[in-house]
């Protein structure tokens, strides 16, 4: 156990975890799970392998280093390999996955398909923080489910309950968070002031909605005559707020682009200006991995012949237009002239925004309302544990599985991919309360040796080991030699309910029994010992 902590650490579960020397830092965002943390980690493993295998599902091993002809190198690591061929060592698994479900799936006599992994998984986070809370590595769950359309409804709402009593195990107290009105997907998550993620909160509903996904109900636009486009001088111009503050105009008529590249495509999104893109929209409406979507560069503005901070929809070229569904609504807006130190007013949906896609791409804001009930909404931060991904979000053409059906007919398979965070559960079930590191530690009983060079005590506490061992306990024996202070100390932060003292009387054969539930401590024989934990 450390004596003083580093300044540096932020989370409360944090400084718990690496006081007790379960975790190390290695530096910013990883950390080292040390041996006496392995028996944690591996304790949440074996209780969600546990739930998993009375389910009926497999578990199968998918390889980290995926051929790089199968996918984009855009932003993940990559090495190479002695042969001279790139490998991706991190990145989208959902098509590593697939294509070992495509081997073996060919007829409805394959289905239904139960497969789960445990791998770890790297994030190129430069805002890691709060040690596992935030973290650039951590080991994730993953399973997917494929089957027909029969019993599909079903199986969600089970995975859901089942993830969401996974994380109750714990002591968390979790919120699920949903998406849109076409997915059924869910987002598990803790709510917290603190956390990165935000949900919008219907009281009238009681229900959560992830801002990134949430529909937004559109409100009707102003009955404007539309004018002819002019043309304005806008000079030193860099943000969406300085062409408010210069033209005095009404940041909602004002048109923010936003200029992304997915693998070889360059795409221009157009936006309110009071509002943000959500990528998570974006990625399906254009059916591509959100990691993938990445900002243009300066080269990519040279080729779409326009010009950061004043990029407009008129005279854009080698690109696709997407523009957001509010921008239909605008009359008479504001946009970049794609000319340094020029803009264009009068700009209006249906007239100068030619061979565009259309669509919901916003995240949701305070001014928004319940797209169940239309009611007000208040917006929640919390932490991300993990993901419920239906049908619609994990099915494009090139990750389609097709079977034929018992009348000979070609028909997609319906699927669900199904996530969580380990290390997120670790964090937050300490994060409710510290009361809960007993409950993800794999023991039920401590016995504290308080003199390791005493024979008998050590004679004594390995017989009581051995005792507990046999009927089906699981005790934690510490032998170290250390001060009994730091001991007691640790025990208490450990917090485990049955606390087995072995000190002064250990020739006697009589040690200190302790249970915190039922507030007793009592020195006893071994023989009763024995019938309060063994035989009780």
């Amino acid at each position: 156990m450390l004596k003083e902590l580093p300044k540096s650490i932020e989370s409360r579960s944090g400084q718990l975890l690496i006081k007790l020397g379960i975790i190390k830092k290695h530096g910013k965002g990883i950390y080292f799970f040390t041996p006496f943390g392995m028996h944690l980690i591996n304790n949440v493993k074996k209780e969600l392998k546990d739930k998993l295998a009375k389910n009926n599902f497999s578990e199968i091993d998918i390889p980290i280093i995926n051929l790089k002809n199968n996918f984009d190198d855009n932003g993940f690591f990559v090495s190479k390999d002695i042969d001279g061929k790139f490998y991706f060592t991190s990145g989208p698994d959902l098509y590593l996955y697939e294509d070992f479900l495509k081997s073996f799936i060919k007829s409805y006599k394959d289905l239904p398909v139960e497969f789960y992994y445990i791998t770890k998984r790297a994030f190129n986070d430069n805002k890691a923080s709060e040690e596992l809370l935030n973290s650039m590595v951590t080991e994730v769950y993953k399973s997917f489910y494929v089957s027909t359309q029969e019993n599909y409804e079903e199986k969600i709402k089970n995975y859901t309950k089942e993830s969401l009593d996974f994380l109750k195990s714990f002591g968390i107290k979790p919120i699920a968070a949903k998406k849109n009105k076409d997915s059924q997907g869910i987002i598990y998550g803790w709510a917290n002031r603190k956390g990165r993620e935000k949900s919008a909160y219907c009281s009238e509903c009681n229900e959560y909605f992830d801002i990134n996904y949430m529909e937004i109900i559109k409100k009707s636009g102003q009955d404007e005559e539309i004018l002819e486009v002019e043309k304005i001088k806008t000079p030193n111009i860099k943000t969406i707020e300085d062409l408010q503050k210069f033209t005095g105009i009404d940041i909602k008529k004002l048109i923010k682009a936003i200029l992304i590249k997915v693998v070889d495509n360059n795409y221009v999104i157009f936006i309110r200006g009071d509002r943000e893109l959500s990528k998570e929209k974006l990625a399906k409406l254009i059916k591509t991995d959100q990691n993938l979507i990445k900002q243009a560069a300066e080269e990519d503005l040279e080729y779409m012949e326009t010009i950061g901070g004043f990029v407009g929809p008129i005279g854009l070229k080698n690109c696709q237009l997407i523009v957001d569904e509010e921008v239909e609504y605008i009359r008479n807006g504001v946009a970049g002239a794609n000319e340094k130190d020029y803009h264009l007013k009068n700009i209006n949906y249906d007239r100068d925004f030619e061979n565009s896609i259309c669509g919901d791409l916003v995240v949701a804001g305070g001014e928004d309302l319940c797209p169940k009930c239309g009611s007000k909404i208040q917006l929640h931060n919390y932490y991300k544990i993990g993901e419920l991904k239906d049908n619609t979000e994990i099915c494009d053409k090139t990750t389609d599985i097709k079977y034929i059906d018992n009348t000979g007919r070609e028909k997609l398979t319906y699927k669900i991919e199904n996530t969580l965070d380990l290390y997120k559960i670790i964090s937050v079930s300490i994060e409710e309360t510290e009361e809960n590191l007993s409950k993800l530690l794999p023991w039920d009983t401590q016995i504290l040796l308080l003199k390791p060079d005493d024979e008998d005590a050590c004679m004594l506490s390995e017989e009581i080991y051995v005792k507990l061992k046999n009927a089906g306990r699981n005790p934690l024996l510490d032998d170290r030699n250390m001060k009994v202070g730091h001991k007691f100390k640790e025990s208490e932060m450990l917090g485990l309910n049955e606390i087995i003292v072995i000190g002064r009387r250990a020739e006697e054969g009589i040690v200190e029994y302790q249970n915190h539930d039922k507030n007793h401590k009592a020195e006893i024989t071994l023989e009763e010992l024995e019938k309060l934990l063994i035989h009780e």
